[in-house]
């Protein structure tokens, strides 16, 4: 009897003790099962408790698949930025070959009718004109814009720039 007494004592500890861990939430909760308990038969209590279960398993799938989701869209997000960094890189290697495209254009043998250039004539000790190295200083449409750039260049001291004047591609030195 004193063992029964004793046990029961305990389990009435251990059960305020685990009703003081709940929090107001768990509590309301056991507290309004208590009451569909008392109000029920026990095999409407048991069904309830079953559909309950059932119902728990069901809200634990749908938070792995929940789970599961936001790990494929962390995924997917992470490709989506390294896809858009491969398009900014394409944009910026579409604009450098754009560029060179535009330079190769501008080249002498591609362009029809007559065009201006200042150029510095380096000799390197060989007087000929046709052979020496060539630097471009200008290109220009009008001989009046050649001859004012030209102008501005004397007057920093630079005497051995000449406008070339380019037709259909060959070029002749204007005196």
């Amino acid at each position: 009897m004193k063992f029964i007494f004793a046990f029961s004592l305990l389990l009435l500890i251990s059960y305020t003790g685990f009703a003081q861990k709940l929090t107001k939430e768990e509590k309301a909760v056991q507290k309004e099962w208590e009451k569909r308990k008392k109000s029920m038969t026990p095999e409407e209590f048991k069904a309830l408790t079953e559909k309950r279960a059932k119902l728990d398993e069901t809200l634990k799938q749908a938070e792995a698949a929940s789970l599961e989701s936001e790990q494929a869209l962390a995924q997917k997000t992470v490709e989506l930025v390294a896809l858009r960094n491969r398009v900014t890189e394409l944009e910026k290697a579409k604009e450098v070959a754009k560029e060179q495209q535009s330079i190769a254009q501008i080249l002498p043998e591609d362009t029809k009718g007559t065009f201006y250039k200042v150029q510095i004539f380096s000799c390197d000790g060989n007087p000929d004109e046709e052979t020496a190295r060539k630097y471009t200083l200008g290109r220009f449409n009008t001989l009046g814009e050649a001859q004012r750039f030209l102008k501005s260049l004397q007057k920093m001291q630079i005497n051995n720039a000449k406008v070339v004047t380019y037709k259909n591609g060959k070029a002749t030195i204007n005196p």
